[in-house]
């Protein structure tokens, strides 16, 4: 006994000796000044943005080296990745990530399914329903020397021919090629350039939308729909519509009988929306209008007896309406609203449908039919959230699965005459889930504004300030947090610690009103709400700061990012997961151009955004006087979402940092784009880099 504390006394000593002896990378300042309204803003790291540069990718292998040294010793050090895979390897016999449902088996010729934990996934086929599932193609036949990423594919009317759309090393840019499925003919077509597409089959080929390509973190603006005919080369491709202008978007839907076809048309310097429509005949593909230049933006879902039924807002919630396609005017309200409940997920059958909603405490389950009248009302247990539902149009049966942040996926069968509901099978655990528990409240912002926060503890919520806490977040573009399974939150759980997600403004838990009171000018209100969870949570003596984590993706990374910046003395340690941090240039990149991302930041382009943008932006709030929290920043290589290039600036920066004492790792993951790893051990490892460097952050001062 005596001897295992003296090694712990060493063990620690010799952790804290490394940690305080990280030696960076040197990392240039090559200082460019950029004017804003007149206003002269230095950028020091703007050479960092040039990523496909010799001299930057070297930069990154050595960041690298640095980081992937200190995970390693963490994991080694706990036995992280064989503690994570064990909570892993639950769902149902399944490791998360497989791209399979039950039911699956049963209802298509088709399936996407990882073959093995080391290999990306493959399209599988069988000829009848009843027959066993074949190769069909094979990511290795793409390509050996890429990781190839199949995610998507779309059968022609008559299962003729098969389109499937992959990516190579994690980027969002696209490739398209089309299989005959009887006899694995593999036609010569490829379609290059597509990006944030579907596939719409017509007859002998198929819609798609493309953009110009000139570099991998280039503007996605001026997109193209096309129509492929097979057999012939892209260069050939129809142009059906195209965008003639940087604020103009478009997007499209198809019926799945193809026998409707729709093109969106926005524009974003008027707020305005467009919609064509083409009922084909024979060769014909002159779209006509729908509605013209209408201020509203209709997500359209289904076509069902001459009705498009469509997503939109009213009355500042999801709605559900159907709309005539003779008379696009009258509309009719399918969903009802609920309040403090938010429209989360839609399934058609042949005379109703179901829709969910999520709530602070519970998700509800309701059975509508097509004039809008409500059947049923099914709400569901405190602490678990409505994740998918399906329809089986073999059995004619309806399912749905129930999750949460510590219970994997459950499938249950809904009894449809009178609306009681069972489960389907049974998942297997490897801790005990029955002594997790939940607690959802609220806190006040620093504007008195109620913020919704979920808690989740095991066995109980001690109030002696020494439980390591972690605070997650997304907070953006009206998402809406509903819970879900992580098997690292059930490592972080099990070693002694607590987590909480919070429901900040610019999310759409509560509303679209919710989603706008953190939008645009007034982002900073979620910034504040991320900042003002550790407070409450200090304030119940719950933790400490230096047992707050803080973590978030993509536009949870920017909030985490800018909260660290923000209240730096709130927090132990950070892990900031493809974020958005350089808000003065953002737009200047990818997708930060498009619609969705300005309408949800602002634009440097006018003041009062410029103003906003730099007043939170994480890159360019860090002082150097202060020795912020121990930080690891993920991003991945090929991220042509939320370039890596700001993971790379505000990295480089805060290792720049004199007074920074704390660790600070850049970790750029290898053949990765925005989701970050793809395959069973890029997803371990990931994770165990990732609670692993959190909770030994938080806990340091024990060893």
């Amino acid at each position: 006994m005596k001897a295992a504390y003296i090694f712990s006394i060493i063990f620690s000593l010799f952790f804290n000796l490394l940690n305080a002896q990280i030696e960076y990378p040197v990392t240039p300042k090559k200082p460019v000044i950029n004017l804003y309204h007149g206003q002269e803003i230095e950028d020091d790291y703007q050479w960092l943005e040039s990523y496909t540069q010799d001299e930057v990718k070297d930069w990154i292998n050595e960041e690298n080296k640095i980081s992937v040294k200190y995970l390693k010793r963490l994991e080694r050090k706990d036995h992280i990745e064989e503690k994570i895979e064990q909570y892993l390897n639950i769902n149902t016999g399944r490791y998360k990530g497989e791209i399979k449902k039950d039911l699956e088996e049963h209802e298509s010729l088709f399936s996407i399914k990882y073959p093995d934990y080391d290999s990306p996934p493959n399209i599988y086929y069988k000829k009848n329903l009843n027959d066993k599932y074949e190769v069909l193609v094979s990511s290795a036949s793409i390509s050996r020397k890429d990781k190839i990423y199949i995610d998507y594919y779309k059968s022609s009317k008559n299962n003729q021919f098969l389109a499937y759309q992959y990516t190579r090393n994690g980027s969002d840019w696209k490739e398209i090629r089309v299989v005959q499925p009887v006899n694995k003919y593999q036609l010569p077509d490829v379609v290059t350039h597509t990006k944030f597409s579907g596939i719409y089959w017509l007859n002998q080929g198929f819609f798609y939308k493309e953009y110009p390509f000139d570099s991998i973190s280039g503007k996605t603006v001026l997109p193209t729909i096309r129509y492929h005919k097979l057999g012939f080369d892209q260069a050939e491709d129809k142009v059906v519509a195209e965008a003639n202008k940087e604020d103009i978007f478009l997007s499209m839907f198809s019926a799945s009988e193809e026998d409707l076809f729709v093109i969106t048309e926005e524009n974003f310097e008027k707020r305005t929306y467009t919609y064509k429509y083409l009922i084909p005949k024979g060769e014909e593909m002159e779209f006509r209008t729908l509605l013209k230049d209408v201020p509203y933006q209709l997500n359209i879902l289904n076509f069902k007896e001459g009705n498009l039924i469509v997503q939109t807002i009213l009355d500042y919630n999801k709605s559900l309406v159907s709309i005539p396609i003779d008379k696009p005017k009258n509309w009719k309200i399918l969903s009802p609203s609920y309040k403090e409940f938010s429209l989360t997920n839609y399934e058609f059958l042949d005379d109703k449908l179901f829709l969910s909603y999520q709530g602070q405490q519970n998700s509800i389950l309701t059975a509508v039919d097509y004039e809008g009248k409500v059947l049923k009302e099914i709400p569901m247990l405190k602490g678990l959230a409505i994740s998918d539902l399906i329809y089986s149009k073999k059995f004619e049966e309806f399912f749905f699965y129930l999750e949460s942040y510590t219970i994997p996926p459950v499938l249950y069968k809904l009894n449809q005459v009178d609306y009681s509901y069972e489960r389907v099978e049974k998942t297997r655990v490897s801790f005990n889930y029955k002594g997790i528990k939940f607690k959802q409240t609220t806190f006040k912002s620093h504007d008195g504004v109620e913020v919704p926060i979920f808690i989740v503890y095991k066995d109980s919520l001690k109030t002696d300030s020494n439980t390591p806490f972690l605070i997650k977040t997304y907070g953006g573009y009206g998402n809406i947090g509903i819970p879900s399974f992580d098997s690292g939150i059930v490592y972080f759980l099990e070693h002694g610690g607590a987590f909480a997600y919070v429901n900040v403004r610019g999310g759409g838990l509560l509303g679209e009103k919710w989603h706008l009171r953190g939008q645009g000018l007034r982002k900073r209100n979620g910034i504040y709400d991320l900042t003002s969870a550790a407070e409450y949570l200090i304030e119940q003596k719950y933790t400490r700061p230096e047992r707050i984590g803080v973590t978030g993706s993509s536009h949870g990374g920017l909030l985490t990012a800018a909260a660290i910046t923000t209240r730096p003395d709130l927090f132990g340690a950070a892990v900031i997961n493809v974020g958005v941090m350089d808000m003065l240039r953002y737009e200047n990149f990818t997708t930060g151009a498009t619609s969705t991302n300005l309408k949800e930041y602002g634009s440097t382009k006018d003041l009062a955004g410029f103003r906003n943008l730099y007043s939170y932006s994480p890159y360019h709030n860090i002082d150097n006087n202060i020795n912020y929290p121990s930080t690891l920043i993920v991003t991945g290589e090929n991220d042509d979402r939320v370039p890596p290039l700001h993971s790379f600036k505000f990295a480089a920066r805060m290792q720049a940092n004199p007074s920074q004492k704390n660790p600070v790792l850049l970790w750029t993951q290898k053949n990765a784009g925005h989701q970050g790893a793809i395959d069973y051990n890029g997803v371990l490892e990931e994770k165990s880099f990732i609670y692993g460097f959190l909770f030994s952050e938080l806990t340091k001062s024990d060893d």
